[in-house]
């Protein structure tokens, strides 16, 4: 395949999702392999090893870490990738601090006038193998410019999420249990391999897009035309670190409004394991694996918090934004509440 169009795959990798990351490269391998001209493809990673948030155990070699990214990285390169078209940026302790939400408007300004698309690349997800195919299908029938492109879910939680499922997940009945979520593959949190991705979306011979005029799409693969960025939709910097695909939703919406248009790939197939083994490792303290948010602790419910009251408050004109200088000062005085308890 030829590509006439630019695109740029971009994800922010933490310390602790280091053994996902080589499911993430195949991934991305899986999605360019046919491609012939892979100087129009950019991959953009950002490799954070900073301790800001939360602490590497000691017992870990961080060396062994960063060696684990990078044998990952250097795949890229075997596979036919230029040091050119392969963007790493390391982040330690005496970096900035620096998070997904940070990253991805960044990645947002930056290749907007570099390349035609921005794919939000996540580490414990996969791109269909049909990807680039399909956009420059979509490019080459639309007279739209300014747009979003998604592909099909497996089952989500709310009924809200219905129209983004696969029709092979769609009549699936929810299941609120561990079994079901955790290894039903119909489930957004089962794990689900390239290779069953592959399987089910060879079965469709040709792709079934609908358009939605609404936004609604997550942080997991998911596309975005440059001339949606150039007009203004970007992530709020007062985003500290969640909901930051909310928060793109929100501009979208606030700055398109009715001409708003989504080309949603119903038949086509990404995956986004949300609760895969190795989701969250090495970190000082914490036994949790799998990524379950209401185990990471203090500083999460902290930050969260925060976090989401700047995201609905963008339109308060009254309500000031929640800063790192914040986090790290109410984090501060709660521990030392709970230490004096």
């Amino acid at each position: 395949m030829r590509l006439k169009k630019k695109y740029v795959i971009g994800a922010h990798a933490a310390f602790y999702e280091c053994l996902m990351f080589e499911d993430y490269i195949s991934g991305i391998l899986n999605c360019i392999g046919d491609v012939e001209n892979k100087e129009n493809i950019f991959v953009d990673l950002c490799i954070n090893m900073s301790e800001h948030f939360e602490k590497i155990d000691p017992k870990i070699n961080k060396d062994d870490i960063e060696f684990e990214f990078k044998k990952n990285i250097d795949r890229l390169y075997a596979a036919g990738m230029s040091t050119s078209n392969v963007v790493v940026d390391w982040k330690h302790n005496d970096s900035e601090v620096y998070n997904i939400a940070q990253y991805r408007h960044n990645l947002n300004e930056k290749y907007c006038t570099l390349t035609d698309y921005i794919c939000w690349g996540e580490v414990d997800s996969f791109f269909p193998a049909q990807t680039f195919e399909i956009i420059e299908q979509i490019s080459e029938n639309t007279t739209v410019i300014k747009y979003v492109v998604s592909f099909s879910y497996r089952k989500m939680w709310g009924e809200d999420w219905k129209i983004m499922e696969h029709p092979k997940f769609t009549d699936e009945v929810f299941q609120d249990n561990e079994e079901w979520t955790l290894h039903n593959e119909a489930s957004e949190k089962s794990e689900m391999s390239i290779q069953r991705m592959n399987e089910i979306n060879n079965e469709t011979e040709e792709p079934y897009i609908i358009i939605l005029e609404k936004p609604k799409f997550d942080g997991s693969c998911t596309v975005f035309s440059s001339d949606l960025i150039k007009s203004g939709v970007n992530i709020p910097k007062a985003l500290l670190l969640c909901a930051e695909d909310t928060g793109m939703s929100y501009i979208c919406e606030k700055l398109l409004g009715k001409n708003y248009v989504q080309y949603h790939v119903k038949n086509i197939l990404r995956v986004h394991n949300r609760r895969r083994k190795s989701k969250r490792i090495y970190v000082l303290g914490e036994d949790n694996e799998m990524g379950f948010c209401d185990k990471k602790g203090l500083w999460w419910d902290i930050i969260s918090k925060m976090s989401k009251e700047n995201l609905y408050n963008l339109d308060n004109p009254k309500f000031k934004s929640w800063t790192f200088e914040d986090y790290f000062n109410k984090l501060k005085i709660d521990q030392n509440e709970i230490v004096h308890h």
